[in-house]
């Protein structure tokens, strides 16, 4: 479980300001997962104004926080196809393209997925 900050917990604990971030998180313990539901609820309950956009990051922060999932996330990354070479690699095979042909090219890569 991830450490709370000072603040948050004296928050909690009744003594101190609330934060928004803690403000977002009894928000979305009482239901208000949407940031139109979320922002009207602390306004309402904690007299918090904040936008959709500030709802939405704080949400997603609180649940990478807690380990659950943000958001979808960048696909190549979901998949663990992240490769910051991919341009050079692009580059290499159209050097072998130039150099032997497109249809050569395809039949070395289907050595490959043999």
């Amino acid at each position: 479980m991830a450490k709370k900050k000072d603040s948050e917990a004296a928050a909690e604990a009744g003594g101190g300001k609330l934060t928004q971030r803690e403000a977002v998180r009894r928000a979305l313990a009482a239901g208000k997962d949407s940031p139109a539901e979320g922002v009207v609820f602390l306004k309402e309950e904690f007299g918090i104004t904040l936008n959709n956009q500030a709802f939405s990051t704080l949400k997603s922060q609180l649940k990478k926080a807690e380990g659950g999932t943000a958001g979808r996330g960048r696909r190549g990354a979901a998949h663990g196809r992240t490769d910051p070479h991919a341009v050079e690699l692009a580059r290499a095979v159209k050097q072998l393209v130039t150099r032997y042909g497109a249809q050569a090219v395809a039949d070395m890569a289907t050595i490959f997925a043999e």
